[in-house]
């Protein structure tokens, strides 16, 4: 057997970039990476409300300061966890997600057991996603303590939301935003009182590949400021700039369905703070809509209605890796030793094949230890070698992906790449 086989073989048994069908499924395995997210603390400090539309039954969740809420006859403010309605805001709040490059780890090497599957560590809010936030949790008033009440609408209110008794200063002398989460019977919500921004094709959930819109990787220190001005842009551009516009809606699946799909994953004293807690079977859809409210023509009231889902955005990526997480991964490789990481890999290999474990390395039984440890060896000098002449282009096709990623954010925004890395 030539030393190139031998190279094959131990790839196959290390896991590295030839081993195709192994490494699909790790990466089908591998939890979301969350770089950004442009939830109301992170955003300025944007109200929140949850409303919670259970037959005959309506309750409004409210995350302002007391003297901010107006009164209802017959009804009182209770206070309640804040955190508990953050966690579901943070939760349902639009996310930046990592997109790495299609080549970026084609010369990288994999120490990894093949047939090890990638284990789900405990996560915030559902068991899908990694965070990895690159930007402040919170800015502006987003950073003060935040306070929380709630309060039972009188019977008959129905799916009408008294948003002016509620909170009777929001958006009466300049425009103001407002986070508005809907528990209902609806699987897509709208309101009747406002109209939506529609959503340009790149950010479609449909969008053909070639024409989605990428961010860079740098972007997402800046994410939640760039998301707002993608939806000022868009409001200007449909002549929504001066009304109350529904900016986005993000339906979120079923309220009580925690598991490995997107749902909320809450604790059950979290969903008895909110009133979520024993809903009837057919409610328990959950929405996030986005308003920005105008004093011109700021609704009193807010009334649900079906709403097509093609009116969803698609969640924004970010190409992965950026020039310098290409040079740190180079100096990772360069830095590996073969011989003690080859003798470590293939003890454990030893082990699986006395076992009778992982039929994809039943070929190296036909290896001696020895003949095994040299195959490994060539094959980690080949890789580190390859990753070393590879690192020019990996490092040059980085750069025009990401210039080509902001030529993207400047179009969505209006402000330049150079605008926004110069914003602190």
């Amino acid at each position: 057997m030539g030393w190139w086989n031998r190279c094959r073989v131990a790839a196959l048994a290390l896991g590295v970039a030839c081993v195709l069908p192994v490494q699909a499924l790790a990466q089908a395995m591998t939890p979301d990476v969350v770089l950004a997210r442009a939830d109301a603390d992170a955003s300025g400090g944007w109200p929140v409300v949850l409303w919670v539309v259970d037959g005959d039954r309506s309750s409004v969740v409210i995350s302002a300061p007391r003297a901010q809420l107006g009164e209802i006859p017959g009804a009182a403010w209770a206070p309640v966890d804040a955190d508990a309605l953050m966690n579901l805001e943070r939760f349902g709040a639009p996310r930046l997600l990592a997109l790495a490059a299609p080549d970026a780890d084609a010369a990288l090497l994999d120490w990894e057991r093949p047939s090890r599957m990638s284990s789900f560590p405990p996560y915030a809010h559902w068991p899908g996603e990694r965070l990895e936030l690159r930007h402040a949790a919170c800015a502006g008033d987003g950073c003060a303590p935040r306070q929380a009440w709630r309060i039972e609408l009188p019977p008959g209110s129905g799916e009408t939301l008294p948003l002016a008794r509620l909170l009777p200063q929001l958006g009466s002398d300049a425009p103001a935003w407002l986070v508005l989460h809907v528990v209902s019977r609806h699987a897509a919500p709208g309101l009747m009182e406002v109209r939506y921004l529609a959503v340009p094709a790149p950010l479609q959930p449909a969008a053909d590949a070639a024409k989605r819109a990428i961010l860079p990787a740098e972007a997402a220190a800046q994410f939640p400021a760039i998301h707002t001005a993608m939806l000022m842009q868009l409001a200007r551009a449909q002549g929504r700039e001066a009304t109350s516009t529904l900016m986005r809606a993000d339906d979120l699946g079923p309220v009580q369905s925690p598991g490995y799909v997107r749902s909320w994953h809450s604790h059950a004293s979290q969903r008895a703070a909110l009133g979520l807690q024993s809903l009837s079977p057919d409610t328990g859809g959950l929405a996030r809509l986005l308003l920005r409210l105008h004093p011109a023509d700021r609704p009193a009231t807010l009334s649900l209605l079906a709403r097509s889902v093609d009116g969803n955005f698609a969640t924004l990526r970010a190409l992965l890796p950026a020039p310098a997480d290409v040079q740190a991964r180079r100096d990772q490789v360069a830095a590996l030793r073969c011989e003690p990481a080859c003798a470590e890999r293939l003890q454990e290999v030893g082990v699986r094949l006395a076992r009778g474990l992982s039929p994809e390395l039943k070929a190296l039984g036909r290896l001696t230890p020895a003949e095994r440890l040299s195959a490994c060896r060539q094959s980690c000098e080949f890789q580190k070698r390859r990753t070393e002449e590879d690192l020019p282009g990996q490092l040059n096709s980085a750069a025009q992906r990401q210039a080509l990623a902001w030529r993207w954010v400047a179009s969505l925004t209006g402000r330049t790449a150079a605008q926004w890395q110069q914003q602190p």
